[in-house]
Order: structure tokens, then sequence, then C-alpha cells
């Protein structure tokens, strides 16, 4: 799994305020869009490895809250939208 060097306070916040009381979150500072990479083949490759590298960030503040007690496991859910590039996130308990 990719590590990230820091955890970023503000989404900690966010995800133990919102995920505990069972809200959704929206990770706009976060978001990736695909027009922001060249129209080739490279470029694919290079949003999709865009992505996936947020999304491994998501879960590893995830995964630091849950072993620090903030919040009960679960597996979160990432949905990307195509329009505006922002990560729609929510968890799945028990």
């Amino acid at each position: 799994p990719v590590r990230t060097t820091g955890y970023e306070t503000e989404l900690l916040d966010v995800m133990t305020e919102a995920f505990s009381a069972g809200k959704v979150i929206t990770a706009a500072p976060h978001s990736v869009l695909r027009s922001g990479y060249p129209a080739t083949h490279d470029g694919e490759k290079e949003f999709r490895n865009a992505r996936q590298k947020k999304s491994a960030m998501f879960r590893s503040h995830f995964g630091h809250l849950v072993a620090t007690g903030a919040l009960l496991a679960g597996e979160i859910s990432i949905e990307w939208s195509p329009e505006t590039g922002v990560a729609q996130i929510k968890v799945r308990t028990g």
C-alpha cells in the first residue's frame, strides 16, 4: 500500500466529522480533472495514476483515523465525478 508522508489535519477533521455522522464528503481540494492531462495514451495513464494516488491518500487517512480510534473500522468507497474531477467519499462500517 502507498503511504503518505504526513496527514492533512483538515482532511482528517472533515473525515472524522462527516463519517461519524454517516455523511458523504466531497474532496474538492483534491480534484483530478482529465482535462489537466494530455489527450494521449500517456496522458490517460498519468490521469489514472493521479487518481489512484489521491485514492490511496484518502484510504491512508481513513486507516489512520481507524488506528487512532477516531472512527470505527470499515471501508471507504470513492467515486470520481467525470465532470468536476471531485471525489465523493463514503464509509461503510461493519
